[in-house]
């Protein structure tokens, strides 16, 4: 996979949040070969907590948490922020596709997502990205 250079000299930042590990890791990894500043929660607190600290451009996510749902944690997010990150939901659970639409969650792929499909996702995203100071 090649690197997306379009997006330097501002890389997006990407909160991913799945209650396994590994594969919060694996998409973390995913993304940052594909240009960006990928970080990892495996619950809806650690998610919070860093989307304080990190202010997320981007939220990937699934949909069970071990302590509650993505659609909590998207209301949480916006409380706390004061607005919601792009959210996509990545999940293994199916027949949720309009409750995510419902929650604000902008598109809703289904486990094991396709790499070069959550990309373009995100790709479509970066462009709207205004870079930090």
């Amino acid at each position: 996979m090649v690197p997306h250079t379009h997006l330097a000299p501002h890389r997006p930042v990407v909160l991913v949040v799945d209650a396994y590990p590994d594969a919060a890791e694996s998409t973390a990894m995913l993304l940052s070969l594909s240009g960006y500043v990928a970080h990892t929660a495996t619950c809806g607190r650690a998610a919070l907590d860093q989307a304080r600290r990190l202010r997320p451009d981007v939220l990937v996510m699934d949909i069970p948490l071990p302590d509650g749902d993505g659609y909590a944690l998207v209301r949480a997010l916006t409380v706390a922020l004061g607005y919601c990150p792009r959210t996509v939901v990545v999940t293994g659970v199916h027949g949720l596709e309009g409750r995510s639409r419902a929650a604000g969650c902008e598109h809703h792929l289904l486990k094991p997502a396709d790499p070069e499909v959550l990309t373009a996702v995100l790709d479509r995203y970066a462009d709207e990205v205004v870079p930090r100071t």
